[in-house]
């Protein structure tokens, strides 16, 4: 559900300018870049700053601290700036008078996924469509899913297994890695060199681990598992296929990252790549078989409708490249109502609708039936309005309109809204269960009372964020999860 991974290099006070450059240039950036590679810096300023005026000048800065870095302190070829294509970007967060420098583990957004078979379709984003499932407590249909406790129990069975040349060799002073200082450098940064200010996350699991044993296979912070057999997740308007292809691929057990076949840490000097591959072995290993009852049991869960067929066609090749084609059962239909009940008519033995997902398309309203929200206070008083005047041919025509028009979000029309809304609500009395839980993404201007008053019961609001251009608000038929 983040938005992107990041590692970070440092974290110093800012105090004026010369001491924000000094540990700028003190940064162990070795570590991340090479001489001959290319970098982009950006910079996130919050509140108020007394030298930093803008965040391409407190990006500026940064790559003066890299040139300084590697051109006075180590006598090598500065890396190059690319804006295009860097092979590493880095993150300057500056807030409450402390400056934390990132980088990007990734390299691209994680909401980009790869499935993505016409991207320039617009469609919600895939880390929004997670992160709404999970509001309504929807996870994996399988209790022994994605856990830390279960990864450290696996990396201990990985260390007794473990037959690379790095885990043959004696360990060190410390009892955690291997006593070489350059593989213990490459493998555990922290323990040696100057100046770098990243945790050991590896040697300290490691630590635990060894202390802990055989840990069991999820800790009391696991999230709750939420176990509906026969459940189907069902989407109204399912466009390119979104919400059904993360949900599948979280019941299926398949990991976002397991798609992207390199990774911008990748090129790191301090990159474990034995961590790197036991990560990816646990990963395929969580996987459910595509023979296994559980598997079987979800194929047909996922059903959307959808009128438009390039939408159809986007999400069935996008379906197959994330591996959960079978999975998915998509229809298209002109009319809702007929998309429904062939949906429903075609359901399994046992099937049961539990998961509603409603994301309301564009319903506009004539341009000309915009109000003009430029028009002042006073000529709304005088009845001086153009628009107003009719003559023997209709309307006299508003001139202050007249090739203008109306925005992405003044075009809408709530009262369309609010009638596909009662459709939508018949439909879940009709073919869902009495419990589903729903989710509904709408345009920001339809308003809550309203939006409960068509449901036929009271709507809780949730989370906003921008689709398309509109500013939308989910809602759910129950509190979210995490609240």
């Amino acid at each position: 559900m983040c938005s992107g991974v990041f590692v970070e290099a440092a974290a110093f006070p800012v105090n004026d300018k010369g001491s924000f450059a000094d540990s700028c240039a003190a940064v162990a950036w070795p570590h991340f870049l090479k001489p001959h590679s290319s970098f982009l810096v950006s910079a996130q300023l919050v509140g108020t700053n007394r030298f930093l005026h803008s965040d391409r000048y407190a990006s500026q800065l940064v790559k003066d601290g890299i040139s300084h870095h590697f051109g006075r302190a180590l006598g090598k070829e500065s890396p190059s700036v690319s804006f295009r294509d860097p092979e590493v970007r880095l993150l300057l967060h500056v807030e409450h008078g402390e400056a934390r420098v990132l980088v990007d583990a990734v390299g691209v957004p994680t909401s980009a996924r790869s499935y993505r078979y016409k991207p320039a379709i617009s469609d919600i984003d895939p880390t929004v469509a997670v992160a709404l499932l999970h509001d309504i407590g929807f996870t994996s249909y399988e209790s022994n899913c994605y856990d830390l406790s279960h990864y450290e129990r696996s990396l201990s069975s990985f260390d007794r297994q473990d037959t690379s040349p790095a885990a043959r060799l004696p360990p060190s002073a410390d009892g955690c890695g291997p006593a070489d200082p350059e593989v213990a450098t490459a493998l555990h940064p922290g323990r040696h060199g100057s100046g770098n200010q990243i945790d050991d996350t590896r040697s300290d699991l490691g630590r635990r681990v060894s202390k802990a044993g055989e840990l069991p296979v999820c800790s009391s912070n696991s999230p709750k598992v939420a176990l509906v057999p026969n459940a189907a997740v069902v989407d109204l308007f399912s466009g390119c296929g979104t919400f059904l292809i993360e949900a599948a691929m979280i019941a299926a057990r398949i990991a976002p990252g397991a798609l992207h076949s390199s990774f911008s840490f990748q090129s790191f000097a301090i990159c474990d790549e034995v961590a790197l591959q036991r990560l990816r072995q646990y990963a395929s290993e969580r996987r459910l078989a595509t023979d296994s009852d559980e598997y079987r049991s979800l194929r047909g869960k996922f059903v959307g409708v959808e009128s438009c067929w390039e939408k159809v066609e986007a999400s069935l090749y996008s379906a197959e490249k994330a591996g959960v084609l079978d999975l998915l059962r998509v229809l298209q239909a002109d009319y809702l109502k007929d998309g429904l009940y062939d949906a429903h008519r075609a359901r399994s033995d046992g099937e049961r609708w539990c998961y509603l997902i409603a994301q309301l398309p564009r319903l506009k309203s004539q341009f000309s039936s915009v109000p003009d929200t430029s028009e002042t206070s006073s000529e709304a008083g005088t009845g001086g309005e153009r628009g107003g005047v009719t003559t023997a041919d209709g309307p006299a025509p508003d001139f202050r309109r007249a090739g203008r028009r109306g925005t992405a979000v003044a075009a809408l029309d709530p009262q369309r809204y609010y009638r596909l809304l009662n459709h939508v609500a018949k439909f879940k009395r009709r073919l869902f269960e009495e419990d589903a839980r729903c989710v509904l993404v709408a345009p920001s201007v339809v308003q809550l009372p309203e939006i409960s008053g068509a449901w036929g019961h009271a709507m809780h609001g949730g989370r906003r964020f921008v689709k398309a251009g509109v500013p939308c608000t989910v809602y759910y038929s129950r509190r979210p999860e995490h609240e």
